[in-house]
């Protein structure tokens, strides 16, 4: 097995990790464009860094796209699964987060 591979199978996908943290910040009604947003940030960055090597903007973009979220939806059907949440929101919040919040202590957003 290659070095980078992992069969590390009970970590959270990394979509799933930015929802949770999100949602919790959105329920709280912090809003992404002050400066509140700085502690999930933070989690977030240092969490997925350590999760994956790709770009978190990245990631957001590609799980915030309605097509995967359709593509889901069909899945579930197939599967006969539960429906899946609709993560978008948290994404586009923590887009808009990103986008704001560039201080000096927070991790660069698209870098892990």
């Amino acid at each position: 097995m290659a070095d980078h591979v992992t069969t590390d199978l009970t970590r959270p996908a990394p979509a799933a990790m930015v929802r949770d943290h999100v949602t919790a910040a959105l329920r709280a009604g912090i809003t992404p464009t002050s400066p509140q947003p700085a502690p999930v940030i933070k989690a977030i960055t240092a969490e997925y860094a350590h999760t994956t090597g790709h770009h978190l903007l990245a990631l957001l973009e590609t799980a915030k796209d309605p097509r995967r979220r359709r593509y889901l939806q069909l899945l579930a059907v197939i599967n006969s699964w539960p429906p899946p949440d609709n993560p978008g929101p948290a994404f586009t919040w923590l887009i808009e987060a990103l986008a704001s919040n560039n201080t000096a202590d927070a991790p660069e957003a698209g870098r892990t």
